[in-house]
């Protein structure tokens, strides 16, 4: 199953909120859609979630997918973006 355009709207919107710096615009937002939308609703919340909770610089798509580092995804990995 792939992730809801409004699954991944709330997690923009709590992004912008958690993250005042982060700019969503409409363009911007259709390539992070693009490149999650392979991403099951659960995965994506749960990326979203983790973010908040252990990235302590704005982020990135990058720092959300992280497909480097799998653990994050479980929230077991706390970093920070230099």
């Amino acid at each position: 199953m792939m992730l809801t355009r409004k699954v991944f709207n709330e997690g923009i919107e709590e992004l912008t909120i958690i993250y005042p710096e982060l700019v969503m615009d409409k363009k911007k937002a259709e390539i992070w859609y693009k490149y999650s939308s392979d991403l099951e609703d659960n995965i994506w919340k749960r990326k979203i979630r983790s973010c908040i909770k252990f990235v302590k610089k704005t982020p990135t798509l990058a720092d959300i997918l992280d497909l480097k580092n799998q653990n994050y995804a479980d929230e077991g990995v706390r970093y920070e973006r230099v």
